[in-house]
């Protein structure tokens, strides 16, 4: 079966049945709907951005205080290319990562709050 990369059943997820564990190398959770659009080709924006997260959280590049709500946003820009951005919730970009080629065909904002990442529409 192929990955849903529109992701067409996003709008179904507004709530967890379930935390699931991202990778054995990430401390963070996911839910339900985190799972729906890993398992859908979007595991690579998912991980690479928390990895980033954790190592800056831990090397203090973003304090305590400012990791207490993390906002992760896929941007697409052009054919086939994307951006990641890691900001506060307020537009204050702690890290900006690009991606020269991308399959990915949906926006997406994701929220990490208290070790869990979500969907924005989850919150």
């Amino acid at each position: 079966m192929a990955d849903d990369l529109n992701l067409s059943d996003l709008s179904m997820y507004y709530g967890t049945e379930q935390y699931h564990q991202i990778a054995p190398s990430i401390k963070t959770v996911g839910t339900d709907g985190i799972l729906y659009i890993m398992n859908n080709g979007y595991s690579r924006f998912v991980t690479d951005t928390l990895i980033r997260a954790e190592d800056m959280i831990k090397t203090k590049k973003i304090s305590d205080e400012e990791s207490e709500f993390l906002v992760f946003k896929l941007h697409l820009n052009t054919k086939n290319q994307a951006s990641v951005t890691i900001e506060d919730g307020n537009n204050k970009v702690f890290h900006k990562q690009k991606y020269e080629y991308t399959n990915a065909k949906k926006e997406l904002v994701l929220f990490l709050t208290g070790g869990v990442l979500m969907l924005s529409n989850e919150y």
